[in-house]
């Protein structure tokens, strides 16, 4: 089966679908995606022999106006279809008007059936307005004004002329918003099988409302059918990364219980994110990525910048089928460029988090190296910290000591709530720009990518060691998966400096050399460290579910 009428009827046509509680990103980008009315108008006029040029005409080496201005901001000269209309009387000019219809009510039920009256009243008055304020100006050789509401003979000209107010789900136009294309998914990720997904509302490489995404989006549905079908002229979007799948027959998870361990995606409701952006060797990144991604797969990673980033989040995950749970989290995430095209992932190779269902849902599900910790979070004291269960020395007792401690100038400042996506990444661009001119063309690659789609791409190594006593692993696979941004609100707030970042070394953690960060003090295994930027996020956010992007055989 194959859906091809606007996303707006999936929930009158579909609703089993937008109440699947295993597919969240259909429903995501059903909300995700706004639609509006349209409307429409095709307007004959007749000759007037004491004015020879009426109404006038588009310059016929430009015979259509885009974007002009509202009520009706497309214009097209249709002089040429007269030839082959049948008049009984003379008809000089044909002109197409169409533009979207902000909606000035919420759609009503099926029943109420003057509905499409109001619809059509208010596109007879847009065209009322049109023609006596905006028509003659875009007009060459028009003479005066093009209607007259006074005028009974214009009034009763224009009750005949075609009008078209569609109201039905399926009429509606898919817009563009920031962010949005984000959330469209391709023509074989209707997240059922024999179901595919067409029209200008899916993701393409065009991804807008138009006709050559909508015919991008047909050959797109055909090839998820018959994969011998070519790609459309133009379509630059790759191939969706292969799932490396186990031979043998498919074995369905044994739960056991008391294992609280939810299946993706795993909604974020609330995410109240803070960001501390170091400075490190780019070498020492770069040696980190060969040695824990770099196992034999195809791609090689590099590091975006010399620069990794602190975090500390308090969030509540909604892990299904088993409820919700709140989370801290404290760690270090390293932006790296992965070859091929060229995307950026976020690999964390430190992660503490406060309870035993983060740790086991992150490191049983995508790979997450967490770790459980003591963690404080605590904004309004301008404090965060995370002690854990460390080796002070090879051969000794394992302690429970001191390893991360951030501490800023008090309490941020009041956030002002952000209504996109868009606007969040500007103030994230603004925010950046110390960085921007410090590391210009790596901050200019996340940025772009981080507007064109509201999504942080994480990288994982997932491993599973063997029982046996030699160290080796029995799994071992990368693994990616994207933390989708929900549809705002958003807020950003910069942070006040100076911010101070204390790392404390043992023999089991040395995260400073290990990551390489340039310390600002070091005495007796505490580092001093300053962030170069900080700030404060918050939105709601979906972990989709991860693929395999390697595994070693």
């Amino acid at each position: 089966m194959v859906f091809g009428i606007s996303v707006a009827a999936l929930p009158e046509l579909f609703p089993d679908a937008l109440a699947d509680p295993h597919n969240e990103p259909l429903q995501w980008m059903v909300r995700a995606l706004a639609t509006t009315q349209t409307q429409a108008a095709q307007l004959w006029f007749a000759p007037r022999p004491e004015a020879p040029h009426w109404p006038g005409r588009l310059p016929l080496a430009a015979p259509i106006a885009i974007p002009y201005q509202m009520p009706f901001d497309t214009v097209a000269d249709m002089e040429h279809i007269l030839l082959h209309e049948r008049w009984t009387q003379p008809v000089s000019r044909l002109f197409y008007l169409c533009a979207a219809l902000p909606d000035d009510e919420l759609p009503p039920p099926r029943g109420d059936l003057e509905y499409p009256a109001r619809q059509r009243a208010r596109v007879h008055g847009n065209i009322a307005s049109w023609l006596e304020r905006l028509g003659a100006p875009l007009l060459r050789d028009a003479e005066g004004t093009l209607f007259e509401a006074s005028n009974q003979s214009q009034r009763s000209w224009l009750e005949q002329q075609y009008v078209n107010a569609p109201v039905n789900p399926s009429d509606r136009y898919v817009l563009c918003t920031p962010g949005s294309a984000a959330y469209r998914l391709g023509a074989d990720q209707s997240g059922y099988e024999n179901l595919y997904l067409t029209g200008d509302w899916i993701r393409t490489a065009v991804s807008a409302g138009c006709l050559e995404a909508a015919t991008m989006a047909g050959v797109q549905a055909a090839r998820a059918i018959d994969p011998a079908v070519p790609k459309a002229l133009g379509d630059w979007l790759p191939e969706p990364a292969p799932q490396v799948r186990s031979g043998g027959n498919d074995h369905a998870l044994v739960y056991r219980d008391g294992d609280l361990v939810g299946q993706p995606p795993i909604a974020i409701p609330r995410l109240d994110l803070f960001v501390f952006v170091l400075r490190a060797d780019e070498r020492a990144l770069q040696r980190l990525c060969a040695a824990q991604l770099e196992l034999g797969g195809p791609t090689t990673y590099r590091p975006l910048g010399p620069f990794v980033m602190l975090y500390a989040s308090s969030m509540t995950n909604e892990a299904r089928p088993f409820g919700r749970c709140d989370e801290l989290d404290i760690g270090f995430w390293i932006p790296l460029i992965a070859s091929g095209d060229e995307h950026v992932v976020m690999y964390s190779p430190y992660v503490w988090v406060d309870n035993s269902l983060a740790l086991a849902s992150g490191r049983e599900l995508f790979g997450f190296p967490k770790q459980l910790g003591t963690l404080s979070f605590a904004p309004s004291e301008g404090r965060f910290a995370v002690s854990t269960s460390v080796l002070p020395r090879r051969g000794g007792d394992v302690e429970l000591r001191p390893l991360i401690e951030v501490r800023t100038n008090g309490a941020p400042r009041a956030a002002a709530s952000l209504g996109s996506w868009g606007e969040l990444a500007a103030a994230g661009a603004r925010l950046a720009a110390r960085l921007i001119g410090r590391h210009p063309s790596a901050m200019q690659h996340w940025m772009t990518q981080m507007v064109t789609r509201p999504s942080l791409p994480m990288m994982f190594l997932k491993q599973l060691p063997g029982a046996s006593n030699e160290r080796r692993a029995v799994y071992r696979a990368l693994i990616e998966a994207s933390i989708d941004v929900a549809p705002g609100p958003y807020s950003l707030t910069p942070l006040d400096g100076p911010v101070e970042v204390t790392l404390y070394e043992y023999e089991s953690h040395r995260i400073a050399r290990t990551l390489g960060l340039l310390r600002r003090a070091h005495h007796a295994g505490i580092s001093q460290l300053r962030p170069e930027a900080q700030a404060r996020l918050r939105f709601g956010a979906v972990v989709q579910p991860g693929i395999e992007v390697w595994r070693d055989v």
